[in-house]
């Protein structure tokens, strides 16, 4: 199964070439029935020249190599497995963007995307580690009510930038009711 999954890394990074858009792994939630949960089951190449080197408990030292691959973290995601810090100790150096939704940790069953701050993820740390990457944040919650009680906790937590502050000079503004993408998704700069 790992010599397919890497097989199709190696593909993907081929594609990503060819059309010229990033192509990134994203950490998943279930430890035993996913390789990729924290940053030790990676080996990535931040420079062509330059491999970082992650051992991976099972993988004997070797990780699954993303190459030039981007990665996605999921903090909520890493919450739940108990990885989140081990990522904003150490991130990704092909981090590329991250998924914010907060739940109760690894006493979660599941991965219910609640509303930032009503659970134990480190809103600071992971938009400290996103600024730093220069990745892309998305809020990914389930419904308008939980988007909106997460903007209003970044708001509170002064941890929220005015996209008017960011937004290059010239371009148009987008009312708040058309804001939001499918989904209830709503792209933060930072």
């Amino acid at each position: 199964m790992q010599v397919a999954l890497q097989q199709s890394f190696h593909d993907l990074e081929e594609a990503q070439q060819d059309v010229g858009v990033r192509v990134a792994v994203e950490n998943m939630p279930a430890p035993g029935h996913s390789h990729f949960h924290g940053p030790d089951d990676l080996r990535t190449c931040a420079a062509p020249e330059v491999t970082v080197e992650l051992a991976a408990p099972g993988l004997h030292g070797r990780g699954l190599d993303l190459g030039g691959l981007g990665v996605v973290l999921d903090a909520g995601h890493a919450a739940v497995c108990g990885t989140l810090q081990a990522f904003l100790a150490a991130p990704p150096a092909n981090l590329v963007h991250v998924h914010l939704h907060d739940n109760k940790g690894a006493e979660e069953t599941g991965d219910p995307h609640l509303a930032l701050g009503e659970g134990v993820l480190d809103v600071a740390g992971v938009l400290q580690v996103a600024r730093r990457a220069g990745a892309t944040v998305i809020l990914e919650l389930p419904e308008e009510a939980r988007l909106q009680r997460s903007i209003a906790y970044l708001e509170l937590e002064r941890l929220l930038v005015d996209f008017r502050e960011v937004l290059p000079k010239g371009a148009a503004e987008v009312p708040w009711p058309q804001a939001p993408g499918a989904n209830g998704r709503l792209h933060i700069e930072l």
